[in-house]
């Protein structure tokens, strides 16, 4: 279920988007603040804001089940790899160009990529070495389950 705050940090958002569009439309103009620019900023802002928020929940629950059974570490591993691709160009666009202040002008690209990598690694880290033993355990436990499904013995299965 979604919570009270997701679905009004949504709305804010959507209003604070829709403003500032109607603004740029309406004529008012500023040299950095409305301007179509600058709502796409304000755009990658608002997903910079998200992709901090959106990890959280996923961290805590592992951290209370102390497990990480029910999701996808491959998923993670593939967000790592993306990240690690974007942050990557970015230094090398800095780099062979001689202007670190590139990274600058994509600012939002480099931190979306280097949070990224800073939650994917606490997942890998809960997934492969905090909680490893005991997803091997709930494994076991479901694969008991479903063979004793699979012989007819209802009460095993329900243990």
């Amino acid at each position: 279920k979604t919570s009270r705050w997701a679905i009004a940090l949504i709305i804010v958002s959507v209003c604070v988007l829709l403003l500032w569009k109607l603004l740029i439309v309406s004529g008012v103009h500023s040299r950095f603040v409305f301007t179509d620019l600058g709502l796409l900023y304000g755009m990658s802002l608002v997903k910079l804001v998200v992709t901090l928020v959106k990890y959280v929940p996923q961290i805590y629950l592992n951290f209370k089940r102390k497990c990480t059974v029910g999701w996808n570490i491959w998923n993670v591993l593939l967000d790592f790899t993306g990240g690690f691709l974007s942050v990557t160009q970015e230094l090398m666009d800095a780099g062979t160009t001689g202007h670190w202040n590139s990274i600058e002008g994509n600012l939002i690209k480099f931190l979306l990529g280097s949070f990224s990598m800073i939650y994917d690694i606490v997942f890998m880290v809960q997934h492969y070495c905090l909680y490893k033993h005991n997803n091997a355990k709930i494994h076991a436990l479901e694969a008991d389950r479903i063979q004793a499904l699979l012989d007819g013995d209802a009460a095993a299965a329900k243990a």
